[in-house]
């Protein structure tokens, strides 16, 4: 994914590192979530149903590159984002 870490989640107040976590995380599962409904619920072409499982992969990559950042010595208690 070539959009910096936290780009979708604009949150700029300190957090702790499990509220950090916990929003991270739901908000990147209902992601993945809404990317499985418009496959399942949607009559797609193979493309999309393509590009939508790519989106997904994406959405797991950022959500484990996240929550490492999150564990590491470099978070600060706020989401950087833009």
């Amino acid at each position: 994914m070539n959009a910096k870490p936290f780009a979708m989640i604009q949150y700029p107040f300190a957090l702790s590192r499990e509220e950090a976590l916990r929003i991270v995380t739901e908000t990147t599962r209902e992601a993945i979530r809404f990317q499985e409904e418009r496959i399942t619920h949607a009559e797609c072409f193979e493309e999309e149903i393509k590009m939508r499982e790519s989106r997904i992969k994406q959405l797991q990559h950022y959500l484990q590159s996240a929550r490492s950042f999150i564990r590491s010595d470099r978070w600060a208690g706020t989401l950087p984002f833009g």
